[in-house]
């Protein structure tokens, strides 16, 4: 059955792993999938050619509910990774989980396109929403190989 929405998900069960193995487990997943036609990805293997979004107000139920979770430690109620390819695709919806998030005095972390860099106020917003560190993909400097590759700007 194709999947059209990640609202409804229920929460990760992390209550499930050993938190001695981990340096902190708390991870969430806001979005799935990628709308970008890059030729080397595989997210499009994976998730077919969608982006699929959970509302924010479940991203922050479970932000919440995760780094309250009972016998973990200090970073694990701290620091939130989210598992998302690229959250920062839909910035209108980037953007109210940033600003929902502000309230929660977390950190986070996440993978996300570089081109977020391009809008003054989702940068704003991730500083204030705690963003601690971003994975970026450098593809290539040079423009003409990033349109050769099929990568949207």
């Amino acid at each position: 059955m194709p999947v059209d929405s990640l609202g409804g998900a229920p929460f990760s069960r992390l209550d499930l792993l050993d938190h001695t193995k981990y340096f902190f487990s708390t991870v969430v997943i806001g979005t799935r999938g990628c709308l970008n036609k890059c030729t080397y990805c595989t997210i499009r293997d994976l998730y077919g050619f969608k982006f699929l979004k959970r509302p924010v107000e479940e991203v922050i139920e479970e932000i919440r509910y995760q780094t309250s979770r009972p016998n973990i430690g200090w970073l694990d109620r701290k620091l939130v990774e989210f598992w998302d390819d690229n959250p920062a695709y839909d910035l209108d919806w980037f953007k109210e989980l940033l600003e929902k998030m502000i309230p929660l005095k977390k950190w986070w972390l996440s993978q996300i396109c570089l081109n977020v860099a391009e809008d003054e106020e989702a940068v704003k917003l991730m500083r204030a929403s705690g963003c601690k560190g971003v994975f970026i993909g450098l593809e290539s400097v040079s423009e003409n190989t990033l349109k050769d590759r099929t990568k949207r700007k």
